[in-house]
């Protein structure tokens, strides 16, 4: 499910991050990646993976529909 954290902010960002990255290092930082999005980036969507290859599929898809 997508979280989206906007603004009034032009450009908006899509984020797709894999919590079991790197031998679950992700998932154990993630308070730390949230907190630098929030710092950086005023308007973006969030998706987690869910499978292998769900990455690329998430990103065709938002290519697909306009979004870069």
């Amino acid at each position: 499910m997508p979280m989206t954290h906007a603004s009034n902010h032009p450009i908006h960002w899509v984020v797709i991050a894999n919590r079991t990255a790197a031998a679950g290092r992700v998932k154990r930082r993630w308070k730390h990646v949230q907190r630098a999005l929030d710092a950086h980036l005023t308007s973006y969507e969030l998706r987690f993976t869910e499978r292998p290859q769900h990455a690329t599929q998430l990103a065709a898809e938002y290519v697909k529909n306009g979004q870069q």
